[in-house]
């Protein structure tokens, strides 16, 4: 069984019953489970929309709902059986179905008017009894204290959040500790990992040195490298497919043998590195075409990369100082380890926390693997204090707009659109199910950080969260601080 996603709002037990109870939850609930049992597309789209907020629709769009519910119907015709729980924002009702096993549907309503639905979930009865999910972030009172909240009802280390409305001043908070181990404070200047932002920075290189003719667009890679040892397949794939994750190349895990990682450990320098990886890579057999595997691959930016360092000549590392950061005046960037000197909360850095198996968070040394080296094009090891990852995105935000700044403006266009409807749009995502406008989003996590960015056109900002930690839980943490921050930005606007 696919379980319908979990939102918000918190349940208090009451004894159990037979009927569903004569309020909003359970008017809501009968006709949930009304238009559940027609199996009808158009009538549970219709139910949906009379029933869900707005919240919940921008996590995933209408459609969306409409066919996960419709995709659990084979359980149906379901009722009622016991209702578990039931209080003002909360039901769990236990089902009689076609399902062998015991089942329950659980909804939970927003805490005020219109007190739409904002989260379903079908599941065991006793998952969903003690099922809690994230709060709704509406009446925080400044960003601080929106943080905090958050840090507080994940548990998280720490959290930081950002954001800038272009032409006003930017806004920027982190609170919590850099490690559980040490317990120090999160300061102003902390660097963090940057994750999938670190693919927007790679592409953002690309285009200059196709604004400089370095390089082209439709370059393929056997023309940017001549007498380079590849399978036939890759031949033809061009830059540009490979920055929108269309070239077809195996993630990670389908490359790495013994042969390539004694190539890489004795590899003197990040150059060396990546030409032992790639050479690995384009000697694999190619996804099949319905594969999903590389739609999000680290390894098409390593390519692409040192597509670069072969035609140039440099290094990726000092390609990235001279034509990104340097012109973006981002002056925290680094393309490293983080805490590679074997000691936890390395000044500068913020260490990451892994899910323990006690519960909590336990700190975490990324180790310095020459593989996190060759994947550097895709921010496996780039970390930079929020103010320039705001900076970073703030340049992309104007470009889209028009004000186009280091690239030009057909290269803004480029890197933040679909190629042939198809792919990603060189690291962003274009309008994320969450989205009621416009919007370009970067979401990621290597487990022990989580990062979520996003450019709001309609609305001249740009909103950033980081959190030394990643959460289960959907949405993420940094997601809901990004959507809070949004929702309340719209609202001033």
């Amino acid at each position: 069984m696919h379980p319908l996603v979990a939102l918000l709002a918190v349940a208090f037990a009451q004894q159990p019953t037979t009927t569903l109870p004569d309020t909003l939850p359970g008017k809501r609930f009968d006709e949930f489970m009304t238009a559940f049992n027609t199996k009808s597309s158009k009538q549970i789209d219709a139910m949906i929309a009379r029933n869900f907020a707005q919240s919940a629709l921008r996590i995933l769009s209408k459609e969306e709902w409409t066919t996960r519910i419709s995709g659990a119907t084979n359980v149906a015709p379901i009722s009622v059986d016991e209702v578990l729980k039931s209080s003002d924002s909360t039901i769990v009702v236990r089902i009689k179905s076609k399902s062998i096993a015991p089942l329950a549907i659980r909804l939970d309503l927003e805490s005020e008017a219109p007190f739409g639905i904002v989260g379903a979930k079908m599941g065991a009865p006793a998952d969903l009894l003690d099922s809690t999910a994230p709060r709704r972030y509406t009446k925080w009172e400044t960003i601080t204290t929106l943080a905090e909240q958050i840090q507080a009802d994940y548990k998280l280390p720490s959290l930081s959040i950002a954001y800038k409305v272009i032409g006003s001043k930017s806004q920027e908070i982190s609170v919590g500790v850099k490690s559980t181990f040490t317990k120090d404070d999160m300061e102003p200047g902390d660097r963090l990992w940057i994750g999938g932002a670190g693919k927007a920075m790679t592409a953002t290189l690309i285009a200059h040195m196709v604004d400089m003719k370095k390089i082209s667009w439709k370059t393929t890679i056997a023309e940017a490298m001549p007498g380079f040892p590849m399978s036939d397949v890759y031949k033809d794939v061009t830059l540009e497919q490979l920055i929108h994750h269309l070239g077809r190349i195996p993630q990670h895990v389908q490359i790495i043998g013994t042969k390539t990682e004694k190539e890489m450990a004795d590899a003197p320098t990040s150059t060396a590195i990546r030409k032992a990886y790639v050479a690995a890579v384009l000697n694999q057999e190619q996804a099949p075409i319905t594969s999903s595997s590389f739609d999000d691959s680290d390894v098409d930016f390593t390519v692409a990369a040192y597509m670069l360092e072969r035609l140039i000549g440099k290094p990726y590392e000092w390609l990235m100082q001279r034509y990104v950061f340097e012109p973006m005046k981002l002056s925290t960037v680094l393309i490293q380890q983080l805490c590679t000197d074997g000691q936890v909360g390395t000044p500068g850095n913020v260490y990451g926390h892994l899910i323990s198996d006690q519960g909590g968070f336990t700190p975490y040394q990324i180790p310095g693997s020459k593989v996190e080296i060759a994947l550097a094009p895709a921010g496996s090891c780039i970390t930079c204090t929020l103010t320039d990852l705001v900076k970073f995105a703030e340049f992309h935000l104007k470009g889209i707009q028009g004000d186009a700044q280091v690239l030009t403006a057909d290269s803004y266009k480029r890197i933040h659109s679909l190629l042939n409807g198809k792919g990603t749009a060189c690291g962003w995502t274009i309008n994320p199910s969450y989205a009621s406008e416009a919007c370009q989003s970067i979401s990621s996590s290597n487990g022990a950080f989580a990062v979520d960015l996003s450019l709001w056109p309609d609305n001249n900002m740009v909103i950033a969260a980081i959190a030394n930690a990643a959460s289960p839980k959907r949405p993420s943490p940094t997601m809901q601080a990004v959507l809070a921050v949004r929702d309340r930005i719209e609202k001033k606007g």
